[in-house]
């Protein structure tokens, strides 16, 4: 019982998960909230080996929330972790994994997100997490309009943009195709929320799931 219990009380100290796999590497965050200035050491256990790294590069999202000054990021090839077996992600000095662990960062990536119904289309050209969102956005009532969206968590806005660029899919939507959008990076962890601005529609949710940051959709009205 007590072991139990002090395991509950380290994973207590600990803030963090891991994101997923983009642009080549398994990328995350770790902080203990008690010495948010001193970065983590993380050692990455897989297939009985071990590999040590520190979890000290920035993450904007994280110095947003307040919860420190952003330095606590990690971003690992997923060259160098072996294939066909799951990787836990633990904090060195308390012996305990952060959320979203254990995972697989050679699992495939997640399909496109799409939806079409009376009143919207939509579509995320790929459905992991925030390495550069790409797609189109049409709302069929008013087919002219160019959407305004934004990434956002709760209240907080990371980032909006305009769904004004040309996409031929999206002709099937609307007079023209100048309903493409592009977000930037934003290294954002889950849960976050694409969003229709003027409409307040949530059209795309990121959650984890099965230890992978991964898109859903939101079906406009739902």
């Amino acid at each position: 019982m007590w072991r139990r219990l002090t395991l509950r009380w380290r994973r207590r100290r600990v803030r963090g998960q891991v994101d997923g796999v983009y642009d080549g590497k398994l990328q995350g965050w770790a902080v203990d909230p008690r010495a948010p200035d001193e970065p983590l050491t993380l050692l990455i256990e897989a297939g009985g080996e071990s590999l040590r790294i520190r979890a000290d590069g920035y993450r904007a999202d994280v110095h947003q929330s307040g919860i420190c000054d952003g330095d606590c990021g990690f971003a690992v090839p997923v060259s160098r972790l072996p294939k066909g077996v799951p990787c836990r992600i633990i904090v060195e000095k308390l012996g305990v994994e952060i959320e979203g662990s254990p995972v697989d960062p050679h699992a495939p990536p997640p399909p496109a997100v799409a939806y079409a119904d009376s009143d919207y289309a939509f579509r995320l050209d790929d459905g992991a997490p925030t390495h550069g969102l790409t797609g189109y956005a049409v709302d069929s009532l008013a087919p002219d309009s160019r959407r305004r969206l934004a990434l956002r968590r709760g209240e907080f806005v990371f980032v909006e943009t305009r769904a004004g660029l040309q996409r031929d899919e999206a002709e099937a939507f609307a007079p023209d195709g100048l309903h493409g959008f592009v977000f930037p990076p934003i290294g954002a962890a889950a849960p976050l929320d694409l969003v229709d601005v003027e409409s307040g529609r949530v059209l795309a949710r990121l959650q984890q799931d099965g230890g992978r940051a991964r898109w859903s959709p939101r079906r406009p009205g739902r």
